[in-house]
């Protein structure tokens, strides 16, 4: 735009350099002739005008008037040269307003421009945002597309583990409904029984009987053994390992026999186990405690009842193997004691292994 404007003004500025030449040598021609000619000799006035002229107006406006028979031919040129600067005059303006045109189209041109630059770099900024943010965008949703990819791997993997768990289900169903079809069998016969029962006890005697009585004690004894036999364990499973102690010592702690009551030689063969009871129930009786703590007295007697055990199973087992009989079962322990001297002969029987499995 700017070469456009720079090229249209120089050709309008040699079109008027062009049409101006003519009218100067004839204005130059008209000069001459009023100077040198015979009406305008020796005419001061005019001629000091004339020389006071400085543009083409001023000499226009130094004429003066001439008759018109004597200056018809001057009068004609005059005019012919006043229309020509007033062509030229017209045309200088219409040129000055192309050009002052020119230049507000140029000036308008640039600020168009420039609002066009500014918009331009408007338009990369945002479009490098709108870059930025797809960037971003693209990676926020290679993201979620990671955690959907790892939230279906373990949707795959609790479906598989549900489907598992149906199918174990259905295996149980079909093992518990035998089962609860032979409970219900048994329940209905156990019915039966009772019901038997209930008549044939209708049908006795209601009055007591020294058996009765006696199977009574009986039971209360043995509740009150088994109360004994609990606090024991409770006590002893806080102290000790229990299948480090000899059943023995077990039997005995709990059913809190006295010392001096106890057949030492009837109980056991072995000197071994004899001495270890001894010290446990010398240490008792020297601090005077309950049978709830007798597995404090145990672990103070410092009697390692498992080598005691071991011991006399080894003796067993090469017993066995001199007289070429199969290896012994673990120790069962037969322990005699009483009360007293008239006290019934209680007789208990440990399998040591079914023991150790069963306690809490």
């Amino acid at each position: 735009l700017w070469e456009l404007l720079n090229t249209s003004s120089q050709y309008a500025q040699e079109n008027f350099c062009q049409a101006m030449d003519g009218r100067l040598v004839e204005m130059l021609r008209f000069y001459a002739t009023l100077h040198w000619g015979p009406n305008v000799h020796g005419l001061t006035t005019f001629k000091r005008r004339l020389d006071a002229a400085r543009s083409f107006e001023d000499v226009l406006s130094c004429n003066e008037p001439v008759p018109a028979d004597t200056l018809t031919e001057v009068g004609r040129e005059l005019a012919a040269a006043q229309a020509a600067l007033k062509s030229a005059e017209v045309s200088r303006t219409v040129i000055e307003n192309k050009f002052f045109a020119e230049q507000c189209a140029r000036a308008n041109a640039e600020t168009w421009a420039q609002q066009f630059s500014a918009d331009r770099d408007a338009a990369h900024k945002e479009i490098k945002l709108v870059k930025r943010r797809e960037v971003s965008l693209n990676v926020q949703i290679s993201e979620m597309n990671a955690v959907i990819k790892s939230h279906q791997e373990m949707y795959d993997r609790l479906e598989n583990r549900f489907q598992l768990a149906l199918r174990s289900n259905e295996i149980l169903s079909k093992e518990v409904n035998p089962g609860r079809a032979e409970y219900l069998v048994g329940i209905q016969a156990f019915k039966k029984s009772h019901e038997n029962l209930h008549k044939i006890l209708c049908q006795t005697n209601p009055k007591e009987t020294t058996l009765t009585i006696k199977l009574r004690e009986r039971n209360r004894d043995l509740v009150r053994r088994i109360k004994r036999l609990e606090k024991a364990n409770s006590a002893l499973s806080s102290r000790l390992r229990l299948e480090d102690m000899d059943p023995e010592a077990l039997v005995l702690m709990v059913e809190g026999l006295e010392l001096d009551k106890i057949d030492w030689e009837a109980l056991s063969s072995d000197p071994q186990t004899r001495q270890a009871l001894k010290a446990v129930y010398k240490i008792g009786l020297e601090d005077a405690r309950d049978h709830d703590t007798l597995a404090d007295d145990i672990a103070r007697a410092k009697v390692r009842f498992a080598e005691i055990r071991a011991d006399k199973q080894r003796k067993a087992e090469e017993a066995a193997a001199t007289a070429g009989l199969p290896a012994p079962p673990p120790l069962m322990v037969s322990v005699p004691g009483g009360g007293n001297s008239n006290a019934a002969t209680a007789s208990f029987a440990f399998n040591y292994a079914d023991w150790t499995a069963s306690r809490p």
